[in-house]
């Protein structure tokens, strides 16, 4: 398949040059730094009085103008008066062999061991966060909190929750810690793996603070356990390269019905993999969007006969069942 992914480019566009210097800023530089970056990093008034979403611009994903500031911009809402973070995600960061790095010999020669392994689920980004000003608990999504994806979170998150939010709002605020989960909604937001339900499930707990500062997998057990939380799978560790090199290819090749993996070293660096049976389907989900709005796709596109005959299928299909039917869906009743 002919893929959009542009290298991941370590431009440095602003006056901050390094990540020691992000690292070591205070929430006020951050946001005159950003403020001076429009281009580069949107920023955007929510629905909590004084809360703005910071978040890097459709120009800097697609053309990898990636630099220290831009890659903490993803998800990231602080309160301009208190000068608080509210809520944040991960830095960004990148897919095995996705531009320069993460290639098998820059993983070599930079990962330290252990390397953890965890499932990457197919949903959406849910933060929850807190807020001294209104004293109050954030439900963030898509650097929005009152969008239809932060709404969805809610109100899986309350639907599926039975513990205390004043006990859990105080845990947040003595804690100054933000938590991050995978929001999977098979009505609202189907992606490319089928799920029979919706659920969230915890996959980080991060400090809210401009230095990426994630707690350890074991803390965020205890966080999952103490509130009853779903909490993220963790599948293998690795200690050395070749093992590592193994699962790497081994799992990029792998038709198994999940979306991958993310890995994370002993200094917290990550990256993800996503697997063959998730790029396949994800792609001729652009192909049946393609082909519904009347566009011609050739047969030849894809190389793989699955992939041929897929797309065969979907120029015989009518183009409003292709518009209005998920990926998951017209897979299924192309393969029954």
């Amino acid at each position: 398949f002919k893929t959009s992914i542009n290298p991941w480019k370590a431009r440095i566009s602003s006056n901050i040059q390094n990540v020691n210097a992000v690292d070591s800023a205070s929430v006020e530089e951050i946001v005159s730094e950003m403020k001076k970056h429009s281009k580069e990093i949107r920023m955007k008034e929510t629905s909590i009085p004084n809360v703005y979403s910071f978040n890097f611009s459709r120009d800097v994903f697609f053309k990898g103008k990636w630099n220290e500031l831009s890659k903490i911009a993803r998800g990231l809402f602080i309160n301009t008066t208190s000068n608080e973070i509210v809520a944040r995600g991960y830095d960004k960061f990148f897919n095995f062999e996705e531009g320069q790095f993460n290639t098998l010999n820059w993983l070599e020669e930079n990962i330290k061991y252990p390397v953890y392994a965890y499932e990457k689920y197919n949903g959406f980004l849910g933060m929850l966060g807190y807020d001294s000003m209104s004293d109050s608990l954030v439900f963030c999504s898509k650097s929005s909190t009152s969008s239809d994806f932060s709404t969805w979170f809610k109100e899986i998150f309350v639907s599926n929750w039975t513990g205390d939010e004043n006990d859990l709002k105080t845990f947040l605020k003595n804690e100054n810690l933000c938590l991050i989960f995978e929001v999977i909604d098979p009505i609202n937001d189907p992606h490319i793996v089928k799920y029979d339900k919706k659920e969230i499930v915890m996959i980080g707990a991060v400090k809210r603070l401009v230095n990426f500062t994630p707690l350890s997998y074991d803390e965020q057990c205890s966080i999952a356990t103490k509130f009853n939380f779903k909490i993220k799978k963790q599948i293998v560790k690795i200690e050395d390269f070749e093992t590592l090199k193994e699962f790497l290819i081994n799992e990029s090749n792998s038709n198994i019905e999940h979306e991958g993996f993310v890995f994370e070293d002993a200094n917290n660096y990550m990256f993800k993999l996503k697997n063959h049976f998730y790029k396949f389907w994800k792609n001729l989900r652009s192909v049946k969007d393609r082909i519904a709005k009347g566009h011609n796709v050739p047969l030849g596109w894809c190389k793989d006969p699955l992939g041929t005959e897929f797309i065969g299928w979907c120029k015989k299909q009518d183009r409003n069942y292709l518009s209005e039917s998920s990926i998951i869906k017209l897979r299924e009743n192309f393969l029954n």
